[in-house]
């Protein structure tokens, strides 16, 4: 174990640090095994958006350019708006009460 903690100092990385601690995987072993290519290096806002962000832009271009339904878009433009900030104010909320609520 001290040969191990000794071995585990002259590792800069923490992660592959703790890694090496807990498990007794090599640096080397653990870098061979990330994923650094598409699609495993999209960030989550991104997979995450994208399938939400694309339609309402085609939605929005189709209410005003092709049918020109003034009422649907101001429906449309009334739930993005009211949703984005029931989202904002939900997350500030949560940040604010998580201390008493644990």
């Amino acid at each position: 174990m001290a040969r191990r903690t000794l071995e585990a100092e002259k590792i800069k990385d923490p992660v592959e640090k703790d890694i090496f601690i807990r498990y007794g995987m090599e640096p080397a072993i653990w870098r061979k095994s990330q994923r650094n290519y598409f699609p495993y290096n999209l960030s989550l806002t991104s997979v995450i958006c994208v399938p939400f962000v694309v339609p309402m832009g085609y939605l929005l271009f189709h209410l005003t350019v092709v049918t020109s339904d003034l009422k649907g878009l101001k429906t449309l433009l009334q739930t993005i708006v009211v949703s984005m900030l029931g989202y904002l104010l939900t997350d500030r909320l949560i940040l604010a009460f998580k201390d008493n609520l644990c």
